[in-house]
């Protein structure tokens, strides 16, 4: 590739930032002009075409990437979209997935951003999977363009930077985020924001703390991971700046622009907050607990990437030992760590002070590796008849707020490779300069692209098509869009990691049962795999599938009380294993009355119970996790313990009819405890409370008029006095946090003059 026309080869210092040069040990920043910032951003969008082709070719068509997380990411711009202009609802909850439950998007990845950008460009006529395509493109020449500047911060040539932004933008992390994860993808702001944090410092100007601010909130509102890198990466910055100025934090102009950058962002992303504090406070979201973390191995350093162009097909057999291949990777390539290690070399004969870089690279390079080293998809290792594993510091991680929930550590890769940028670009510098010949100065830039791509290059990439015809059976989902009743949509098998619902659902539009969530409280985890019989058509327990457990949980009344509780018309039978095992299952258990074919899709509408007849739960049946919300633990023949001051049931009660609820509790109760007392609210109306013997009793309450309406599940949520954990009380080694036992549960019809007396029902104190 050619860049003779972008850049001279006698880049030389020009005017500087107002005082950079109260930067420690850096050269002057260079000024870089319009012109020149968009030669190079189109030099680096004609190197992502060729080095992504066929994507360009395939804008509109095709996906970027591999079938799964694709198919994901694209449901979460169309969900953004859906739930503003269809819903009109707030984004970050979703009510359309797990049904009636519904879960917040506070940790989803929800890619808010590229939502917003495609819907701006819908009226243009550009499609999601356009829009797709060119934010893909654009983030690699984005990134390449703001790592460049950064360089260029840094007294790096025209020619220097542009070797340093190539070698970040083109990494094996970006091809690798591409095949599954467009928001980790969606690096291009992250170079933008350290560049404005490093002038905010410098020069001390509220416009450059605002423009930080502003830009650590595009990348917030992109992913909280990539918030999260900018703030590691940043800190890192922060730390070498401050120990060669220390005088500076005693100027009052640089903490007026940290408080003003603080407001701004915290007004910007006040959204999120209000979304996600709740959850945190209630403690339901435990990531690290329900998946493995993903780590780079060790061996993954040495060895080039399983889809390098020509390597590959030898690199694969390594990289099989891998659990996940794709993203299981550290490798950044034998030209860009020679170059690093030159430019380091440079800087320190020139005394440039960039060794914090060094410092930098190798802390998230380390953390990569995450809690344990892995060599060849191994972490426990034998000698001398020993079984070891080696722990690294990313087990720390664990303690730090924000943190423990971070479970991918091999994304720290780019830290490291963005750490590389400045002597990368400080080597090439260098190199032009021994050369002995213009001809041959001329020669060392096309040579180490050249050199780079052959290493990290994966051509052809990796595409699908947007349609995924073997995938949808379109004809079905249509059958369900055109139906105007708004009822839930049954997948079999039912998957919480496969986003083959989500995908059915940008097409037929209504809710669904399952749904794939990046990001889940435990409730809804536990609820998944606990349910007797259809625990057992999960994709994920198909190589283990247990014929006799499915055929004996799937009892009449229990499919019965499936379908009323998640209100569902419609069920989708889609291709897998033990697949005529599982279609048996489902039609001899599953009432349908209308059936309809599509390739080895069956789409089934069901055969619903009435409304309005009443309505009995035993949560002391391991089919009551079918009623149990947010706040219970599952069922035992107890009942089910309520773990939070506050938790709720779902109930299908439909119809308007005056109704009478009773239901059976005992509190947990100790040595000098206060007596329980619980409040109770049916859809947000006030049944009243009671003060609950210390044994299992009933209780009875009259449901209000206008607490019942159209909508066919409504929530029971309990107000308790206290909540307080067996263990810390000496009592047991029981860690829950305990607050009452419910076991049964029944609602009736009854005309006003036959509501049954209250006298176990006792006034608050």
């Amino acid at each position: 590739m050619s860049t003779g026309s972008a850049m001279s080869a006698d880049d030389k210092p020009s005017e500087t930032h107002e005082q950079a040069a109260h930067a420690p040990g850096t050269v002057s920043a260079q000024r870089t002009s319009g012109r020149e910032i968009l030669r190079v951003y189109a030099l680096f969008l004609v190197a992502t075409i060729v080095l992504t082709w066929p994507v360009a070719l395939r804008i509109g068509r095709d996906l970027p990437g591999g079938p799964g997380d694709p198919e994901m990411l694209t449901w979460n711009i169309w969900w953004l979209k859906f739930s503003l202009f269809h819903l009109h609802q707030n984004p970050l909850w979703c009510s359309e997935v797990a049904w009636p439950f519904g879960c917040s998007f506070a940790f989803h990845t929800h890619t808010i951003l590229y939502g917003i950008i495609a819907i701006l460009l819908s009226p243009l006529g550009i499609n999601m999977a356009a829009a797709i395509s060119l934010l893909f493109l654009n983030s690699f020449a984005l990134t390449g363009l703001g790592a460049y500047l950064w360089c260029r911060e840094f007294g790096a040539s025209r020619r220097g930077a542009f070797v340093g932004g190539f070698v970040v933008t083109f990494s094996i992390y970006r091809f690798g985020r591409g095949m599954c994860h467009y928001n980790l993808l969606a690096t291009e702001f992250l170079p933008f924001f350290w560049l404005a944090l490093k002038r905010a410092f410098e020069i001390g100007r509220l416009r450059s703390f605002l423009w930080a601010a502003a830009l650590l909130l595009l990348n917030f509102w992109q992913d909280v991971q990539l918030f999260l890198f900018a703030g590691l990466f940043g800190i890192f910055y922060l730390g070498w700046a401050i120990l060669g100025r220390p005088r500076r934090l005693l100027e009052l102009s640089l903490w007026k622009g940290v408080g003003a950058a603080a407001v701004a962002f915290l007004l910007g992303s006040l959204p999120y907050w209000i979304a996600v504090v709740p959850l945190l406070s209630q403690g339901e979201y435990a990531v690290r607990d329900n998946s493995p973390p993903t780590i780079a191995d060790v061996l993954s350093f040495f060895v080039p990437w399983p889809y390098h162009w020509l390597l590959g097909k030898w690199t694969k057999s390594i990289y099989r030992s891998f659990p996940f291949p794709d993203i299981e990777t550290a490798y950044i390539g034998y030209i860009v760590l020679a170059l690093g290690a030159i430019g380091f070399w440079i800087a320190r004969t020139q005394k440039r002070r960039i060794g914090w870089l060094a410092v930098t690279g190798l802390v998230f390079l380390m953390l990569s590796f995450g809690e344990n080293v892995q060599v060849g998809g191994q972490t426990a290792f034998e000698f001398s008849g020993t079984r070891y594993s080696i722990q690294l510091p990313g087990a720390l991680l664990k303690w730090i707020p924000g943190l423990r929930q971070f479970r991918v550590f091999s994304r720290f890769i780019f830290l490291t490779v963005f750490a590389l940028a400045v002597p990368v670009a400080l080597a090439m510098d260098w190199l032009e300069q021994r050369a002995r010949s213009p001809r041959t100065r001329k020669l060392v830039l096309p040579v180490l692209l050249a050199l780079i791509i052959l290493e990290v290059a994966s051509l052809p990439y990796l595409t699908h098509p947007r349609l995924l015809p073997a995938y949808a059976p379109f004809s079905l989902l249509e059958i369900i869009r055109n139906d105007p009743e708004r009822t839930t949509v049954f997948t079999v098998p039912p998957t919480i990691f496969q986003p083959q619902e989500q995908y059915f659902q940008m097409f037929h539009e209504k809710p669904i049962y399952g749904g794939s969530l990046a990001r889940r409280p435990d409730f809804l985890f536990h609820r998944y795999y606990r349910l007797p019989g259809v625990g057992n058509l999960f994709w994920e327990r198909q190589p283990m599938f247990k014929e006799k457990d499915a055929d004996e949980g799937l009892t009449p009344e229990f499919v019965d009380r499936f379908i009323e509780m998640h209100n569902i018309k419609y069920l989708i039978l889609a291709p897998g294993p033990n697949h005529r095992v599982v279609r048996q299952l489902v039609e001899s258990r599953f009432p349908s009355s209308r059936q309809w074919y599509e390739r080895n899709f069956v789409l089934y509408e069901l055969e619903r119970p009435p409304a309005g007849r009443p309505l009995s739960i035993d949560l002391g049946e391991r089919w009551g996790a079918l009623y149990v919300g947010r706040g219970f633990f599952l069922p035992c023949p107890l009942g089910s313990w309520a773990v939070q001051p506050e938790a709720e049931l779902k109930l299908p009660i439909r119809g308007k009819a005056w109704k009478t609820l009773t239901i059976e509790m005992t509190p947990f109760t100790y040595t000098g405890s206060e007596s329980q007392t619980v409040e109770l609210f049916l859809n947000d109306r006030g049944l009243g409370g009671a003060t609950l013997q210390p044994c299992f009793a009933s209780y009875s309450f009259a449901i209000p008029d206008g607490a019942l309406d159209d909508r066919p599940c409504s929530t029971l949520r309990f107000h308790f006095r206290y909540c307080v954990s067996p263990s810390e009380l000496g009592l047991s080694e029981d860690r829950r946090t305990l607050a009452a036992a419910v076991r049964q549960l029944h609602i009736l019809a009854t005309p006003p003059q036959d509501l049954p007396t209250t006298a176990s029902q006792a006034a608050l104190p």
